[in-house]
């Protein structure tokens, strides 16, 4: 791999001072770019600052070390991980290596910027006791090398809500509340938490379901999500044990 003309580091989401503050915005353009998402605006910078603090995120990247045109600000690869939990089955959550954020420039690649990045990553995971790390693949082919495999699929599906639709009476006799979600939230991240500690294959959630669940973001429109509506579900005993 020729690395001289570029220069691998680690920024730390808490620096604010004005080299690490430019060089975490032009971090997050790249790795927005490299997802095809428009460029970030305040709300989402303030929400990627936010909640890769609140996960301790490690961003990880590599800038053109002498660009000829522009700042050299926005990386040409760019890498972020943080630990969270994976639920293996009879109760058992191990620590878990969540990868996320993997882009490289198509004016950069197949010259091992990805391997490198991954390799000190899952090197450290390694170092720090993490057996286990997974990520959500947009090009699953790539993975393989590194040792990752197929845990789960993606379907959508469209539910037509025409007069055959109806939803069933609740067998058990319990009961909807409509809820705003963000007085919702207390009960959400309680329900979550029950379901991840008796789910196999559940994982924790990062940070910034917070903000996209109590509709104070929505992703598509980075600004508050004014669409956003919240169901309880309750025993018949009263207590939470479902939300849509």
């Amino acid at each position: 791999m020729s690395s001289a003309d570029l220069i691998f580091d680690t920024l730390d989401p808490h620096d604010d001072t004005g080299r690490n503050a430019e060089l975490f915005t032009g971090w997050g353009e790249a790795a927005f770019r490299g997802f095809h998402e428009p460029r970030m605006n305040a709300e989402m910078r303030a929400l990627l600052l936010e909640s890769t603090r609140a996960d301790r995120a490690v961003l990880r990247g590599a800038w053109q070390r002498e660009p000829v045109l522009g700042s050299g600000l926005v990386p040409v690869a760019t890498y972020g991980s943080l630990d969270k939990t994976l639920n293996v089955g009879a109760g058992r959550l191990l620590p878990l290596r969540m990868v996320t954020y993997v882009t490289v420039s198509p004016t950069h690649r197949r010259r091992g910027l990805l391997r490198r990045l991954i390799t000190e990553d899952l090197t450290d995971a390694v170092a720090r006791g993490v057996p286990v790390a997974a990520l959500t693949a947009s090009e699953g082919s790539i993975y393989g090398r590194f040792g990752f495999g197929p845990a789960t699929s993606l379907r959508r599906l469209l539910v037509r809500t025409d007069q055959r639709f109806a939803l069933r009476s609740p067998a058990d006799g319990g009961s909807v509340e409509l809820v705003e979600p963000a007085e919702a939230w207390p009960t959400v991240e309680a329900l979550y938490a029950r379901h991840h500690a008796t789910t196999r294959g559940s994982v924790g959630r990062p940070h910034f379901y917070q903000a996209i669940l109590t509709a104070r973001f929505d992703w598509d429109e980075r600004s508050p999500d004014h669409k956003l509506r919240t169901a309880v579900h309750l025993d018949v005993d009263g207590n939470p044990d479902g939300y849509v």
